[in-house]
C-alpha cells in the first residue's frame, strides 16, 4: 500500500470518528436552522448529511416545519396588526362622536 493510500485511509478514519452520531445530529439540525453552529460544526453537519439518508430526511422535514411556522407567525402578526388599526375615517367619526357627546 502506498503512502498516499495510507494517508487517505487514515484521514477518512479520522473524519468518520469525528462525524456526530444521528442522536447528536437531531439537536444540531435545530441549531443549524437557527444559525448557531460553528464552522467546524457546519462542516461535520454537512458531511453527516451527505452520508446519512435518515438525517437528511429529518433535516428536510424540520426545515419545512420551521419555514411553515415562521410564515404562519408572520401572517398572524400582520392580521393582528390590521385588526388593531382603525382607518382614518373611522378615527375621524369616533372623534366627532366624542366631541358631540362632550358638547351636549
Amino acid at each position: 500500500m502506498s503512502i498516499l493510500t495510507k494517508l487517505k485511509h487514515r484521514f477518512l478514519n479520522w473524519v468518520i470518528k469525528k462525524i456526530p452520531s444521528c442522536e447528536v445530529m437531531t439537536e444540531r439540525i435545530s441549531l443549524a436552522q437557527d444559525g448557531k453552529l460553528s464552522l467546524w460544526g457546519r462542516l461535520m453537519f454537512r458531511i453527516h448529511l451527505d452520508l446519512c439518508h435518515w438525517c437528511t430526511a429529518y433535516n428536510t422535514q424540520m426545515t419545512f416545519i420551521t419555514e411553515a411556522t415562521r410564515a404562519r407567525a408572520k401572517d398572524d402578526a400582520s392580521v393582528k396588526a390590521s385588526r388593531n388599526e382603525l382607518s382614518s375615517d373611522a378615527r375621524r367619526r369616533i372623534m366627532q362622536t366624542l366631541r358631540d357627546a362632550d358638547s351636549q
